[in-house]
């Protein structure tokens, strides 16, 4: 029993002399994708990675930027961070702003038709309610003159009803007909507008051709001096 609890406290004693020896190292890199090496050995993102207390030689790179070579010291028994942004080639910054005018061209070219397209609508929408509007007020003066000619005492009264009402009936149908225009033609313009808008963006790939991207790797190498390590690196365009 007693030779248990003694092995048990070694246990203990061990583990707690571990724990005060390690740390956990979180890594906040930019680019995302960049590969992280600690003393040689790459880094998987996304997981705490525990490492000894003491210094470490850092070493980030990525495709298209230049490499970051660093030191940090890891603090025992707390959680470690370290940011770092990579800086892109001129190279890379010379394709980001060609791309992004390439990117402002096509947008333009392609939604060059929405605003047209939106007017004429809206335009054609305003008239379709214009003209219900008046064909239901034609035809509630029609019913008005309809009464009269049923109702009327004279041959004159009768006569100016039954014009009335030939007259609004005549504007009526007419407003009805214009309604059902403009609302074809809302339809037609929207229509249309969809289509144009689909060939601007075909277009607008051949017209506006997005740059060639550059792939320029910068190779690492690790030398060693009295145990300890330094990393060159060297330019590699493909």
């Amino acid at each position: 029993m007693k030779k248990r609890l003694f092995l048990l406290i070694v246990l203990f004693t061990c583990m707690k002399l571990h724990a005060q020896k390690t740390s956990y190292f979180h890594l906040y890199i930019k680019p995302t994708g960049a590969v992280t090496r600690i003393d040689g050995s790459v880094l998987t993102y996304g997981k705490d990675t525990v490492l000894g207390a003491g210094k470490h030689f850092l070493y980030i790179s990525a495709e298209n930027y230049f490499p970051l070579r660093d030191t940090v010291t890891i603090d025992p028994a707390h959680v470690n961070s370290y940011k770092a942004e990579l800086v892109p080639s001129p190279e890379f910054k010379k394709y980001n702003s060609e791309l992004n005018k390439c990117k402002i061209k096509r947008n333009v070219l392609n939604f060059l038709a929405i605003p047209f397209t939106i007017y004429l609508v809206l335009n054609e929408k305003h008239i379709y309610k214009e003209e219900k509007s008046k064909s239901e007020d034609y035809y509630l003066e029609s019913t008005k003159d309809k009464d009269v000619m049923e109702n009327s005492f004279s041959y004159y009264e009768l006569l100016n009803a039954q014009d009335d009402y030939n007259n609004n009936k005549r504007l009526y149908d007419k407003s009805i007909d214009d309604a059902n225009k403009a609302r074809s033609k809302m339809i037609i313009y929207g229509v249309s507008g969809i289509a144009a808008t689909a060939l601007f963006n075909i277009a607008s790939k051949y017209m506006f051709k997005k740059p060639g991207k550059p792939h320029t790797i910068f190779s690492w190498t690790g030398i060693s001096f009295d145990g300890n390590k330094c990393f060159t690196s060297l330019a590699i365009s493909m």
